[in-house]
């Protein structure tokens, strides 16, 4: 069985990276040693809450989707990192 490609899951580092741009301008107390890790974290509570509602009634978590769910999490969250550093360093003006 091929795996579907679709849109959406190259869609979700972007997005992120824009929702953390805006958490981290609206909060300037957040120093640039802790975005990175918050970027992951909240990337990994997303793909832990996206397991749970791609789950059919009834089912049940298994240790692979678990793992899954970890293992994507960081790959998002370290996509995210990469996106907003690019855009940071993008639009910064030059000195």
């Amino acid at each position: 069985m091929v795996p579907e490609m679709t849109i959406g899951q190259y869609a979700v580092p972007f997005v992120l990276s824009i929702i953390m741009g805006l958490i981290f301008k609206f909060i300037p107390a957040i120093t640039d040693r802790y975005k990175a890790l918050l970027t992951v974290l909240f990337a990994l509570v997303l793909a832990v809450v996206a397991m749970y509602f791609g789950l059919e009634e009834g089912g049940m978590v298994t240790f692979r989707m678990w793992i899954n769910s970890i293992i994507g999490g960081i790959l998002i969250g370290a996509s995210a990192i990469g996106v907003y550093e690019v855009q940071r360093t993008v639009t910064k003006p030059r000195a």
